[in-house]
């Protein structure tokens, strides 16, 4: 009788582990999504952006106080959030500036105030492995948001 209790309560034991590993595996894809479809940007790292956006227009020579743009996440090459692809049109002039957060402040990689991102107009994952390096996964992306 003893012998027999113990094995049920090891086949319990063994339901449970193996329920609670796939509702593990679950949540995790659930969080994957919400990683991808939503930007870690904060308003204050906007705020950052965009104030050192307008400093270095008016470095450029340009006289504006307001800006268009549209932020686009990016990736490290481990598909983990890195920051963001900023496409902006200051005084009908297009750019971009790519940002990382970098200890938890955001950095800027790269900019320019005469070109689209490599990134623009292309859909999925864009990741930046390093400095004028760029790559797009858009199967990875289209798997993940199944």
């Amino acid at each position: 009788m003893k012998g027999k209790l113990h094995l049920c309560t090891k086949g319990v034991v063994a339901f449970f582990l193996i329920l609670t590993l796939l509702l593990s595996f679950i949540g995790f894809l659930s969080m994957r999504r919400t990683a991808l479809a939503e930007s870690i940007v904060s308003p204050q790292d906007e705020a950052v952006i965009k104030g050192l956006l307008l400093q270095l227009a008016e470095d450029e020579g340009y006289q504006t106080d307001s800006f268009e743009y549209e932020p686009f996440d990016v990736y490290y090459p481990d598909e983990t959030w890195a920051g963001c692809d900023i496409e902006f049109n200051i005084e009908d002039t297009v750019g971009y500036g790519i940002f990382f957060k970098i200890d938890g402040m955001m950095t800027m990689v790269e900019i320019s105030f005469e070109s689209h991102s490599p990134f623009f107009g292309k859909e999925g994952m864009f990741i930046y492995p390093k400095l004028d390096t760029y790559y797009i996964n858009a199967q990875l992306l289209e798997s993940l948001l199944r």
